[in-house]
């Protein structure tokens, strides 16, 4: 049985790990398009974990409330489908760098803000509420 709302959180689970795994092969693909080399893809990628990690903090911070924080979840999706959207017409590292900087902040709130809400409202463990949302997630994969 499912909680209320939670099968929407799931749907959002596997469509946000769609994009941002279409977003690391469109990365690596254009990386090798432009020419840019493995530094360059290696700089994206770190850039990617390093907003990720500041975003998370400020989201998770005593700044923000957690209740409100999901007000955060579809304005951080519209930002995640405009960085996915420019990637294909971007030239310069510059230019990628900023929508990796774009799609990882986006993820960086959509994921975490996800498995939070999904283990608040389980009718069931929150373990085994999290196994089934990392399953949503695989299968967005």
């Amino acid at each position: 049985m499912f909680a209320p709302g939670e099968l929407r959180l799931l749907a959002l689970a596997a469509v946000a790990a769609a994009g941002l795994g279409a977003f690391e092969v469109a990365l690596t693909l254009r990386n090798a398009e432009l020419a840019m080399g493995p530094a360059a893809l290696g700089l994206m990628f770190a850039t990617c974990s390093v907003v990720m990690f500041a975003v998370q903090g400020l989201v998770f911070s005593p700044l923000v409330n957690p209740a409100a924080a999901r007000l955060l979840v579809a304005p951080a999706l519209l930002v995640m489908a405009m960085g996915l959207a420019v990637v294909p017409i971007l030239a310069g590292l510059t230019e990628m760098l900023f929508a990796v900087s774009v799609v990882s902040a986006s993820a960086g709130v959509i994921s975490p803000l996800r498995a939070y809400w999904v283990s608040r409202i389980s009718a069931r463990r929150q373990g085994m509420e999290l196994g089934i949302e990392s399953a949503a997630v695989s299968l967005g994969r």
